[in-house]
Order: structure tokens, then sequence, then C-alpha cells
């Protein structure tokens, strides 16, 4: 699901980036910044996945479905993520400039096109993030210690759900009295 949705994310980016930008080779890579290939990724648009948190906001509680007129399943509950991901200009000295216009029009693409619908009727939600100067400088610290003109987002709404049954429960049925006790 992770792999599907970036890749989305590359594919219209090069779509969008096609019109603007004239590079034979392509623009937008998915990929690691701070081990991938530099020759490989080296003048590209690069969306690297930073981090995958657990969303709670949707509750974390296990799940009752009635089966059937007797009985109940009990599901544990799906697991709600968020991803953090980097979109950076990598981009040599020589080509700074065009690496701003590159971030710059790919936040134009970010921002008119907040929500995902992939094929499988999933929407999820991408928003950018406000980070600090130390929170930009861990983060490309530990891609290898140099900036790149970049943006973080988060995408939302991914559910991860085996929809497994981990136990069958009874109804509780019809309460049953004795008259001849009374």
């Amino acid at each position: 699901m992770i792999n599907r949705i970036l890749t989305y994310f590359s594919d219209r980016l090069e779509d969008f980036f096609g019109g603007i930008f004239k590079q034979a080779e392509g623009i937008v890579r998915l990929g690691n910044i701070g081990l991938g290939d530099k020759l490989e990724i080296n003048n590209k648009l690069v969306i690297s996945l930073l981090s995958i948190e657990r969303d709670t906001a949707q509750g974390i509680t296990g799940k009752y479905v009635r089966n059937n007129v007797d009985s109940f399943n009990y599901n544990l509950p799906a697991v709600n993520v968020n991803l953090n991901v980097i979109f950076a200009a990598v981009y040599d000295n020589k080509r700074y400039s065009e690496s701003l216009s590159i971030i710059s029009a790919c936040i134009m693409f970010l921002q008119s096109n907040p929500i995902i619908e992939l094929a499988n009727s999933q929407s999820y939600t991408i928003e950018f993030m406000n980070l600090s100067t130390q929170e930009l400088n861990n983060i490309w610290t530990s891609l290898g210690g140099c900036y790149y003109p970049s943006v973080v987002c988060k995408i939302r709404k991914l559910v991860f759900d085996a929809e497994e049954i981990k136990n069958i429960l009874p109804s509780a049925g019809e309460p049953q009295i004795d008259a001849k006790k009374m």
C-alpha cells in the first residue's frame, strides 16, 4: 500500500513536470536520499519516506460484527497510520536555481492535489508539515548532512486491516423465565 501511494505521487508529478520542464531522463524518483545511488537521484526530485506513525484518532479498539443470528465475530482493531514523506530537489550546485523552480512546482502540485484517490476507491489526504529548524537539521543530518530544497508532508488515512477473526462470541439470546418458581 505504501509503495502504491508513493508511486502514484511519483507518476503524477512526472506527468505534471513533463509539461513544464524538459529533462529527457525524467525528473521524479522514488528513492532513499541518504543511502541512494547519488547518480540515480542527482538532478531529480526525490520522494522519500521519512517515517510511519500510528494514528490513534480513529480509535484502537476491536470491533464486534454479527456473523449470523446467534453469534458475533471479534476482529482486532485496524492499524491506522500516517506517512511522513519528503519531496527534495536533489540538484548540483550549478543547477541550484533550477532546483528552486522544481520544488516550487512540486508545492503547487501538492497544493492543488490535497486528496489522493487510488483505483481501489481508497482516498488519502496530504498536508504540509511545519518543521522547526532543529527538526530539519535532524532530518538532513540523518540523511547524509547535505541540505536540498525540500518540503515535508504528511499523508493520512492509511488503514491496515487483515480482517482476521480472533474470537466468536455467542449472542445473549432471549431471557428465560420460569413461571413455576414465582
